[in-house]
């Protein structure tokens, strides 16, 4: 199949999406055999965003392909979104410990991450805070929300500080 951009120069009405991209297998893993991702990681360069949604069950490798994906695409200093409301997963401790882990391996290569924001549920919001409390050790800045307006809110002011 044609990519988008070579769609849309033979038809000019086709809308083509490049300032967000989306990793969202669950709409097309049963059509192609491949399992389900629990994770949507959007892109969105004209505000400097990420929004990565996180959903049961998540794995090591996709919490670390989301951290590297932002690594490798220059996009270490956007403000990230977390939208963890869909977890509830008792495994979350684990993959905050793999998160950390991470970041702190790839902080040492890129130097300083933008502003994270996390939108976390009842079952998440001790861990997200543990989490944010050693970010925060680690001179990194990552806040825990109850709501999306709020976090966006939050990183809108930490982007226009930088």
């Amino acid at each position: 199949m044609p990519s988008c951009l070579a769609r849309r120069k033979r038809h000019a009405n086709i809308p083509c999406k490049v300032e967000t991209q989306t990793l969202n297998r669950r709409r097309r893993g049963s059509l192609l055999g491949v399992p389900d991702m629990p994770i949507r990681y959007e892109r969105d360069d004209a505000r400097q965003r990420i929004r990565v949604t996180l959903t049961d069950p998540l794995t090591e490798a996709e919490i670390t392909s989301a951290i590297d994906r932002q690594a490798a695409e220059g996009t270490w200093r956007y403000g990230l979104l977390y939208d963890a409301r869909a977890i509830n997963s008792r495994a979350a401790a684990a993959m905050s410990r793999v998160a950390l882990n991470r970041v702190r391996a790839v902080v040492e290569r890129e130097g300083r991450r933008g502003p994270v924001a996390i939108v976390a549920n009842a079952t998440l919001v001790g861990i997200s805070e543990a989490y944010a409390i050693e970010s925060h050790k680690a001179g990194r800045t990552v806040q825990v929300f109850w709501s999306l307006d709020e976090a966006n809110q939050w990183l809108d002011q930490q982007l226009q500080a930088l």
